[in-house]
């Protein structure tokens, strides 16, 4: 037991020294542990002190930004744009502190305008609106506003167009086509192989004009694009436009009331069909149009401020010089009356052509009146159809003087022909054969075709004339042969197949079968012979011995033997001979100058030709481009000033030609009156004089030429004009003239659409979006 004890002794001394050793080294522990603890706490403390320094110097900071940032500026959007700017500088200066640099600053705004509303996902974008309108503006098809979208997106993050569903959906709720009828003609047309055959063909007309009208000026009037002036008053304008282009032609409205008239964005679709534009055609196929224009008065539409407001119309018709005729039942330009404005009567071709050193342009004229042609249509007086109805119920003198026609006519029929025609002289003059140029009676156009045509027809009759007496030495040859076979041997005489003549040495069967001739009888033994039998080869010769008047004889009667014969027979063949080199000669001379004129006149060979041409090209008036005439934006071309002067420097420096530049100059200036400038009386004085000048050097320089439809309006017509209505040009046939070249491009666009309605529809309603592109462009809100 005591071994048990001390063992147990031994054990516990060993755990209470271990135990001893471990408080030691626990002590040694702690004491190690305080002064870490005392380093942690003076770590602390300087930590302590640098923060309240850095908390200072922030309170600092922050009290120098607020004195260099003041609070933003509150904005308005009813304040005034001063203040606006000043709110929108401060917040800026804001974004530049969070955003020192350009390109965060950049990004900070897109993040900014993204996340602004983040409620309203479509706080920034266009409404389907808006997006359906900058569509229409850029031209846009859907998969350019796809394109657009997705590059947007990519570029700037946002994409602020509306959706290609919505912007649809826009665009059928303005249910265009849902305005108009739509009809199919059968059209007869001419194949490729030439058989006529029977193709259908769209035609349209328009339900209601009022309701298209209305609409329209409700929202002129909504973007403030509403306008009334002086010309207008407070009445809606409205000019009905017609005409054909291509194959198509269209009846249109303009409307005044706006600043650009004249766009073919402005033009109220009307109807169109495949056909001309005559008075029988527009009667059966758009007789609907007629109808609804001739019952409109007034037109209501509503206000911005939604109230309705009812104008009166003033209705004018605009249109070529054959449109307008056949709009009042009138002959046309080439009647007795070729004026639709007044019943002034004058020939324009023959012998009692009316020239215009005969012109008395200050003599007085009556104009036509709807009552005046109602009367006129019972007998067909004044060029008026017999037991004709006008199709449009508008007074002629509310009819516009067309602007571009007008000028284009009086250029071409009179100063474009004079001037290639003293081109072509210059050169015809410079020919080293004097027989082929020309005089100062064939100094124009007209008359060097005219001369043309002359020696033209005068090579044909010597061509003739070659080839009847080279006929005819042939025949006196063969006579000649058969007789002296018969001299030789009379038993050689042919008396078969053919019935031999009175003569006892008819050579009938000696020639072929195409030389026969025919008989005559002799005055005094009245025998019958052939021609060729008593030596009558030329053509004067047959034709006198025909004529009963004269008297001849034959061989026997004048007592002439075989051999005798024969030798009158070589004497014809001598005088044929003679004449016929006479006649080669001549031909050989008309027919170098007559392929001299066709190189100068049709190939414009000659140098002068050749620079004048040069320059129109240049300045892109190249008539063969333009199937050998000019448009209207040519003729301005050429109408200005410095191209006057250019042409002129081409030709020869004569009195005539400075006169000629003068009157070029003066047209150029009345072409500038056609524009939508308002002139006041002292102004349309002045024009006047320009118009009494105008005539004055027109009678000077084409006395002797005839005064067409165009030139009349212009000299009589245009001052009456400008002072009833004090512009000329605010509305004029440019539009639909313009208007013929977009109906064109979206009949390509739409061509492969097999259905001929369905293309319609289409045309129609890509116009009708025109309309309402041009009357909402400015209401981008």
């Amino acid at each position: 037991e005591n071994g048990e004890h001390r063992t147990d002794l031994d054990e516990t001394r060993k755990n209470l020294k271990q135990l001893a050793k471990d408080l030691k080294d626990q002590l040694h522990n702690s004491a190690n542990n305080c002064k870490l603890v005392e380093q942690e706490l003076k770590r602390m403390n300087e930590r302590q002190k640098i923060t309240e320094k850095v908390e200072s110097k922030l309170e600092k900071t922050e009290v120098n930004l607020s004195k260099k940032f003041p609070a933003p500026i509150t904005y308005s959007a009813v304040s005034t744009n001063y203040r606006q700017m000043s709110s929108v500088r401060s917040v800026i200066d804001y974004m530049k502190v969070a955003a020192p640099n350009q390109s965060d600053l950049e990004e900070l705004g897109r993040k900014v305008m993204k996340n602004l509303s983040p409620s309203n996902p479509s706080f920034f974008s266009l409404s389907p609106k808006n997006t359906f309108l900058l569509r229409n503006k850029l031209h846009l098809t859907d998969g350019n506003l796809k394109e657009m979208k997705r590059f947007l997106k990519s570029v700037l993050d946002v994409d602020f167009l509306a959706s290609r569903g919505d912007v649809d959906k826009f665009r059928k709720d303005l249910r265009i086509p849902d305005k108009y009828d739509f009809y199919t003609d059968s059209i007869e047309k001419e194949a490729g192989n030439g058989r006529k055959t029977m193709i259908p063909s769209a035609r349209v007309i328009v339900r209601n004009i009022q309701e298209l009208l209305s609409a329209r000026l409700t929202d002129l009037d909504k973007t403030n694009k509403l306008v009334f002036d002086e010309n207008s008053g407070g009445d809606i304008v409205v000019t009905l436009c017609g005409d054909k282009g291509s194959d198509e032609t269209k009846l249109c409205i303009s409307l005044q009331n706006v600043n650009y008239a004249n766009s073919p964005d402005n033009l109220i679709l009307l109807g169109y069909y495949e056909g001309a534009d005559n008075d029988k055609e527009l009667k059966s196929k758009a007789s609907r149009v007629f109808d609804q224009w001739n019952e409109m008065t007034t037109v209501t539409y509503t206000a911005k401020n939604g109230s309705l407001i009812t104008r009166q119309l003033r209705k004018q018709v605009c249109g070529d010089l054959k449109f307008l005729s056949c709009l009042l039942g009138h002959q046309g330009q080439s009647a007795t009356s070729p004026c639709h404005i007044c019943t002034m009567s004058w020939s324009q071709h023959g012998a009692g052509m009316q020239k215009l050193e005969d012109c008395n342009f200050s003599q007085c004229f009556s104009y036509r009146t709807l009552m005046s042609i109602e009367k006129d249509s019972e007998n067909g007086d004044n060029s008026i159809k017999k037991q004709s109805t006008p199709l449009c119920l508008v007074e002629p003198i509310e009819f516009l003087i067309p602007t571009v026609h007008i000028i284009m006519g009086i250029y071409t029929s009179y100063f474009e022909a004079y001037i290639f025609g003293e081109a072509n002289r210059m050169d015809l003059n410079n020919l080293k054969n004097s027989n082929i140029s020309t005089n100062g009676s064939q100094s124009s156009l007209k008359d060097q075709k005219k001369h043309l045509r002359k020696i033209s027809k005068i090579e044909k009759e010597i061509e003739l004339q070659v080839a009847t007496l080279s006929s005819s030495l042939d025949d006196a040859y063969a006579v000649s042969i058969a007789l002296t076979s018969l001299i030789e041997n009379p038993k050689k005489h042919l008396k078969q197949p053919m019935k031999l003549c009175d003569s006892p040495y008819c050579v009938v069967n000696h020639l072929s079968k195409n030389r026969r001739d025919d008989w005559s009888s002799c005055s005094k033994c009245l025998k019958e012979y052939h021609h060729v039998c008593i030596n009558a080869f030329s053509p004067e010769t047959k034709a006198e011995i025909t004529n009963p008047s004269s008297s001849w004889m034959c061989s026997q009667c004048l007592n002439l033997d075989k051999v005798q014969h024969h030798i009158v027979t070589m004497q014809e063949i001598e005088k044929l001979k003679e004449a016929l080199e006479d006649e080669d000669q001549k031909l050989q001379e008309i027919c170098e100058e007559r392929s001299e004129y066709e190189k100068i006149l049709n190939k414009s060979a000659g140098q002068t030709r050749k620079l004048l041409e040069k320059f129109l090209r240049s300045i892109g008036c190249d008539k063969r481009t333009w199937y050998q005439t000019h448009n209207g934006n040519q003729i301005r071309r050429v109408l200005r000033k410095e191209n006057i002067n250019a042409i002129m420097t081409i030709l020869e420096d004569t009195p005539r030609n400075k006169l000629i530049r003068d009157s070029l100059l003066q047209l150029s200036e009345i072409m500038s009156l056609s524009s939508s400038d308002a002139f006041s009386p002292s102004k349309i004085d002045e024009i006047e004089d320009l118009i009494i000048n105008f005539s004055k050097n027109m009678q000077n320089l084409f006395p002797k030429e005839n005064i067409t439809p165009k030139l009349h309006i212009l000299l009589y017509h245009l001052v009456p004009y400008l002072r009833r209505y004090g512009t000329w040009g605010r509305t004029s046939e440019q539009s639909i003239e313009h208007y013929h070249a977009i109906f064109n491009k979206l009949k390509r666009h739409f061509q492969s659409v097999p259905n001929v309605i369905q293309r319609a529809r289409l045309i129609v309603e890509q116009l009708g979006i025109r309309n309402w592109t041009f009357d909402n462009e400015e209401n981008m809100t």
